[in-house]
């Protein structure tokens, strides 16, 4: 074939051949544009499209409204110990898989040698729990800046810690005392009759937030988690802790402060505080928290043993029972938004056993209760719960269990075993593997969560 033959054994100079080329890949690279163009519109409208049918936002800056924080609780995971997780990785991967929002529990001490996987019978160092708490905030906020991050502190003190723990004299200056080079005392955050001394274990006690060094500590605390990104504080069982205080006088004030320091230095100007409890209100009807935070309580069905159900007034159960008042970002509520978690604590010793009443169901604290059942059961479970919730009081949102320490421990070793939501892979080979269940409830954009099967 002769060079210039082109399409169809016509004969084209040179030149026109050059034309016609050019002219035709002109031809081909405006119909790309214009189909990308297109392509871009229908991703944005599908976008936009999802959004607005979600109809949920997650903007805030100094307070947040009712709309916006019960969207957060909606997307709630508690990731105890996030900071010192021994799957760190797989457990971002996960939560950048769900879409959380809310990531409780991130950083907290309750038993400072034995609370996290990789650090087990060291006792943990004030510097080394902050940097790992800074690193665990960057990271969350790197995979969505909207997310927050809850931190905690909790109704325990322990001997060993709390005496090795620098003062700042800011936290002095803030309660009006002369700033001088100290550590936080044990001894002063105690109850003056015994009560509670030695609660926990040897030198691991709860404070008295009647106590001036109790609210030192607390403040000093919450501050810190404040400065490092953290955007809520759980406070634990609170009312364990005001037997001294009348009328919650030390928690308000307290708590005030630590609302006014973050005001002034956190990352959308606002603290979310919560606690274990019904509710706190002044002589005015102002709310002391933020939202309210309560273990779910299962119920044992009769004669059908691992079997459980949700109940309204059953025992201290939260359902229709959270207070509501003026709240303190303003806004007026006959019932406080709460979270419903999957509380954890001890083995009872009689695993198996029905009727010991208290936190217990079958004789297992409720976390430990959960894992031990089969994998499709678990799944059921938090659909269950999740559409119980909202059809019986609307103000309550299922925390799902992303990673929670159980009341048992390995054979041989102190090394406690946790529940973890994530699929069990190589990066996480103890995964109970609920990720997909929790992403199908949270993927749904209507108001009304998938149905139980």
């Amino acid at each position: 074939m002769s060079a210039d033959r082109g399409i169809g054994g016509g004969r084209l100079s040179a030149c026109h051949a050059t034309d016609a080329c050019g002219h035709f890949r002109q031809e081909a690279a405006d119909a790309c544009r214009r189909c990308l163009n297109w392509v871009l519109l229908v991703c944005l409208f599908a976008i936009c499209g999802a959004s607005l049918a979600a109809g949920r936002s997650y903007q805030f800056h100094g307070g947040i409204s009712q709309e916006v924080l019960s969207n957060y609780l909606d997307r709630a995971i508690t990731m105890n110990g996030l900071s010192y997780s021994d799957t760190p990785e797989d457990d971002y991967r996960m939560i950048r898989k769900l879409g959380a929002k809310f990531v409780g529990r991130v950083s907290y001490i309750w038993n400072a040698q034995t609370d996290f996987p990789d650090h087990y019978g060291k006792l943990v160092e004030e510097a080394d729990l902050f940097q790992r708490a800074e690193a665990a905030s960057k990271r969350l906020h790197e995979i969505d800046p909207d997310i927050i991050v809850q931190a905690c502190i909790f109704e325990i003190i322990e001997k060993d810690y709390v005496n090795n723990v620098d003062v700042p004299a800011r936290v002095l200056e803030e309660f009006g005392l002369k700033p001088v080079a100290r550590k936080f005392n044990y001894d002063d955050m105690l109850y003056t009759d015994g009560s509670f001394r030695n609660h926990w274990g040897k030198d691991q006690s709860v404070p008295d937030m009647s106590r001036l060094e109790t609210r030192l500590w607390f403040f000093y605390r919450a501050t810190r988690y404040i400065d490092l990104g953290y955007e809520a504080i759980h406070f634990g069982q609170c009312e364990l802790m005001d037997k001294s205080d009348a009328g919650h006088r030390n928690w308000w004030q307290t708590i005030s402060r630590i609302r006014n320091y973050a005001k002034a230095h956190a990352r959308r100007g606002l603290v979310l505080c919560d606690a274990h409890t019904h509710g706190v209100l002044d002589d005015k009807g102002n709310l002391l928290y933020d939202f309210h935070s309560y273990p779910s309580r299962p119920v044992e069905v009769a004669g059908k043993p691992n079997e459980a159900r949700l109940e309204v007034g059953d025992r201290d159960a939260i359902y229709k029972r959270s207070k509501g008042g003026v709240t303190p970002s303003g806004w007026k509520c006959d019932s406080l938004p709460y979270l419903v978690e999957f509380d954890n604590t001890h083995s009872s010793g009689r695993e198996g056993q029905g009727g010991l009443g208290g936190c217990w169901v079958w004789g297992y604290e409720e976390i430990s209760w959960f894992a031990f059942q089969g994998s499709a059961a678990r799944d059921a479970w938090l659909k269950y719960a999740a559409n119980w919730i909202k059809e019986t009081d609307p103000a309550g949102h299922l925390q799902m269990p992303g990673k929670i320490p159980l009341g048992f421990y390995h054979y041989g070793r102190e090394k406690r075993l946790w529940y973890r939501l994530n699929a069990s892979g190589k990066d996480c080979p103890s995964g109970y593997g609920q990720e997909d269940a929790v992403k199908e409830l949270w993927g749904r954009t209507g108001g009304h969560l998938a149905e139980a099967q």
